[in-house]
C-alpha cells in the first residue's frame, strides 16, 4: 500500500477490508530468531514471533497510511480472494516463556519506519515475475489482468 500511494496510485483492498491482521516489525523479531537459531536449549521448537495485543483492520490499516502519507487516493476494492481468512493474528505466550518476546515497536512507529526507508530508496514500480498456474473463476482479476 505504502509504495502505490506514494506512487500516487489506489491502494488495493481485497473485500470489503475488515479483515484483521497483526504486524510484526523486525526489531522485534530479529532477537527470537537469532535465539531460535543459536540457543542450543531450544530445539525443535515451533514458535509464533509476533504482538498479539495490536489488531488492526485492512481498511484502518489503508486510512492510517493515507493520512501518513497525506494522500487522498481512495482505495479500490476487489472480490476477497480466495480462502482469505478473516482474522490472522497468533499466541506469542510461547515466545514469551521461551525467548522473553515483548512488543516494543508500535504498529505507528513500524510504519513510519517503512515509509521512510521507501521515501530514501525509492518506489519500485510492480513487476509481475510469475506465469498463473490456476487461472479460473476464483482467480482474483488483479492477477488475471495485471492492473499494475
Amino acid at each position: 500500500m505504502i509504495n502505490l500511494i506514494l506512487q500516487k496510485k489506489r491502494p488495493i483492498i481485497y473485500g470489503d477490508g475488515s479483515q484483521k491482521r497483526s504486524f510484526s516489525d523486525i526489531d522485534d523479531c530479529i532477537y527470537c530468531l537469532n535465539q531460535l537459531i543459536t540457543n542450543p536449549n531450544i530445539i525443535s521448537e515451533t514458535v509464533n514471533i509476533g504482538p498479539d495485543e495490536e489488531f488492526i483492520s485492512i481498511k484502518e490499516l489503508c486510512d492510517i497510511l493515507s493520512n501518513k502519507l497525506k494522500s487522498n487516493l481512495d482505495p479500490q476494492y476487489f472480490s476477497m480472494r480466495p480462502q482469505e481468512i478473516s482474522e490472522a493474528f497468533c499466541s506469542s505466550n510461547k515466545a514469551r516463556k521461551l525467548l522473553n518476546y515483548r512488543t516494543t515497536v508500535s504498529l505507528s512507529s513500524s510504519l513510519d519506519k517503512i515509509i521512510d526507508k521507501i521515501k530514501k530508496k525509492g518506489t519500485k514500480p510492480f513487476e509481475y515475475i510469475y506465469n498463473l498456474e490456476i487461472n479460473n473463476e476464483l482467480t482474483p482479476k488483479t492477477w488475471t489482468q495485471k492492473i499494475f
